[in-house]
């Protein structure tokens, strides 16, 4: 029996709920090669944090989960139908622009190549999943996914990943919809058909 609290958390919450989220996806993320091989280590590890600030920004929900030493985890979800107004997503688009520099253009080219292997059905998208380092391996990300699907219900659900971490999708019940080459990423899904 662990002594985890869990929450789902309609977005935008509370300025210190998403800077509590930033600061631990950006603990779990520092190292994430994906993003040192676009941005170089150094550019990514200094906009990290105001990244992920950034992308609870585009999500709708998040799950956490928080010990009594606070927040272990969380999880950001798009829900279907859930967009920016223009206005949202040209402001969204400069800051980041300008958050990530030179390398934006092919940040989005990246983007939209996952983007082109999703169908274009209603469905939830996980923006991102991330532990804080000491509480990886500890079931914390199995509960989180357990806690999304559970809101999901049998609402199709997308996921982009490093191809090192789809296994943990896999034996969580996601298929694979696309291997994206020479990049490394994986779209998996669940809940839908996929022939």
């Amino acid at each position: 029996m662990n002594d985890w609290s869990t929450e789902n958390i309609a977005l935008p919450a509370s300025k210190a709920i998403h800077t509590e989220m930033a600061s631990v996806l950006a603990s779990a993320f520092y190292s994430d090669t994906t993003m040192i091989s676009l941005l170089g280590q150094g550019h990514w590890q200094q906009i990290i944090k105001p990244y992920f600030l950034l992308q609870t920004g585009h999500a709708s929900t998040a799950i956490t989960v928080r010990n009594q030493q606070g927040l272990m985890g969380g999880l950001l979800a798009k829900s279907p139908g859930q967009s920016m107004s223009t206005w949202q997503a040209v402001s969204h688009a400069f800051r980041t622009r300008r958050l990530i520099g030179d390398q934006y253009s092919n940040t989005q080219k990246f983007a939209h190549a996952i983007g082109a292997k999703v169908p274009s059905s209603p469905h939830w998208y996980i923006n991102q999943i991330g532990i804080k380092p000491a509480y990886q391996s500890k079931g914390v990300g199995r509960h989180l996914l357990a806690s999304l699907l559970t809101v999901c219900g049998t609402d199709p659900v997308y996921v982009d990943c490093e191809k090192s971490v789809a296994d943990f999708y896999i034996s969580n019940g996601f298929s694979v919809v696309a291997a994206l080459e020479p990049s490394g990423m994986t779209v998996l899904g669940i809940n839908e058909s996929f022939t």
